[in-house]
Formats: C-alpha cells, structure tokens, sequence
C-alpha cells in the first residue's frame, strides 16, 4: 500500500501522487464519481498494466455493468457488496502473478 487518499482534493494533486502504481482502487461515492472516472482514465493511459478497480456505494448494478465496461475501458474490475474480500483476492492474484512472471524470467535465462 503506497498511498491512502481518503479526502477530497484536485484532480492534478491526486494524480501527482500516484507514481506507477500495480492496482489502484477507487471507493465510489455519488460526490466523487466524475473526478474518480477522470483519474482512472488518467491512471490507465499513463500506466497501461495498472489494474483500475471500482467499488463503493456508487457504481453501476450488475445488469449495466457491460453498458459501464464499453463507455469506460480503462476500469478493469468492479466489485459489488462487500470489496474487503474480493480485495484481498485481487492482491494475492496479484502476488502470484509476479511470482510466476519472476519464474518465467528465470526459466528464459536458462534456456537463452
């Protein structure tokens, strides 16, 4: 965990905090919703491999989550009713991805 923005601020003093970050989680509220897309959309052109994920109160219901997908390409996940455990989820996939990308580097070294 690199940051915790937890107030409101300027789209420009947000982003200038934000430096090459693996995943970026936004906890979305009606008040936030426009400067929350703005960022994501930000995040994800600068830094591609970013993993975008939405939660919160404010998103869209499951039967408007493709209508949401096609608008916004750059969110990568949304996670409904309760994030804590998907979260955790997420980061260890996350884990585990490194460590298989680290393998791979390895084995390629070897066979090179």
């Amino acid at each position: 965990l690199c940051d915790w923005l937890y107030y409101r601020d300027s789209f420009d003093n947000i982003i200038n905090k934000i430096h090459d970050p693996d995943i970026l989680a936004f906890s979305c509220f009606m008040w936030n919703w426009s400067l929350n897309l703005a960022i994501a959309k930000y995040v994800k052109e600068k830094y591609p491999n970013c993993i975008i994920v939405f939660g919160g109160q404010h998103q869209p219901l499951h039967d408007r989550v493709d209508e949401f997908y096609t608008e916004n390409p750059y969110v990568d996940i949304l996670v409904h009713g309760e994030g804590e455990k998907v979260f955790e989820k997420i980061l260890l996939l996350k884990k585990l991805e490194r460590k298989f990308q680290r393998k791979l580097t390895k084995l390629g070294q070897i066979s090179s």
